[in-house]
């Protein structure tokens, strides 16, 4: 059966709780190959997703890239790629982790809009008092100490992502209270370490001569609304729990950019002494 519709015209696998998109049965290979067939029904909701990420990469570039990269000054942009990097990373990575843990908490929640209200209180408050802990833990300029924060932040994420599905099948049948506490619970400590690297970053090219810094705002900013239409893309096509790792891999790279950026930001600071 498995071997049946893996080769049928259309996506026709049953639902499951880490792909409920029922109305999903086209594959993402099917824009490229011609299979998209003639069905209206069938291909709308491919189409509108494909045309709503296409949309929203072009005006962002449009919007927001392009005129950062028409005031910026040329000079200022040479050797901050690490950082851009950085900047882009965590800005996905932020998004794709709360909207993938939006969805997995919504049939857990038991209420679709209980999902979104604890999700962005849980993870927008315990940011901001992660990001209110950097005060004592992060270092003004290319200090490798704050590349640490990195460590707990990658665990967290790592034993979060894996634990969410276990504890949800675990506490399901409790009230509501309960798991309303249970998502809490799992959102604060992710919430406490994601708010921790835009801060750092920002201190890092503080100290940097000529740092275009609202330059890496804007760029923070930009990658933050594509993630949320191309978070819907990657788990229509590869799931919910996809959408999660890819977030973790986002912050895998913020965190080589950083290291890069520190190492290159002294060799700055000490050729310019």
């Amino acid at each position: 059966m498995r071997a049946f519709a893996a080769t049928y015209r259309y996506d026709i696998s049953p639902p499951t709780d880490d792909k409920p998109f029922f109305f999903q049965m086209m594959r993402p290979k099917d824009l490229f190959n011609g299979g998209l067939g003639h069905s209206k029904i069938l291909t709308e909701p491919f189409l509108a997703l494909v045309g709503l990420t296409v949309a929203v990469l072009v005006l962002t570039f449009l919007c927001v890239v392009l005129p950062l990269l028409l005031t910026a000054k040329r000079v200022r942009l040479r050797g901050m790629l690490p950082f851009l990097a950085f900047f882009a990373a965590i800005g996905l990575g932020f998004l794709f982790v709360e909207v993938s843990q939006m969805q997995r908490l919504t049939l857990f929640l038991g209420h679709p809009t209980y999902a979104p209200s604890v999700v962005l209180f849980s993870l927008l408050l315990f940011s901001v008092i992660g990001s209110y802990a950097t005060e004592r833990i992060a270092k003004a300029g290319p200090n490798r100490v704050n590349l640490l924060p990195f460590v707990p932040l990658l665990i967290v994420l790592i034993a979060v992502g894996l634990a969410t599905p276990i504890v949800a099948d675990h506490v399901e049948s409790a009230r509501t209270p309960v798991r309303i506490f249970t998502a809490v619970a799992l959102l604060a400590p992710m919430g406490l370490a994601m708010g921790m690297p835009f801060p750092i970053g920002m201190r890092v090219v503080s100290a940097l001569p000529d740092a275009p810094k609202s330059f890496f705002w804007g760029v923070n900013g930009a990658t933050s609304v594509c993630a949320s239409v191309l978070a819907m893309s990657i788990a229509q096509s590869s799931g919910i729990s996809m959408v999660f790792w890819v977030g973790c891999a986002c912050y895998v790279v913020a965190a080589l950019g950083l290291l890069v950026g520190v190492m290159r930001g002294r060799t700055w600071l000490a050729a310019a002494d």
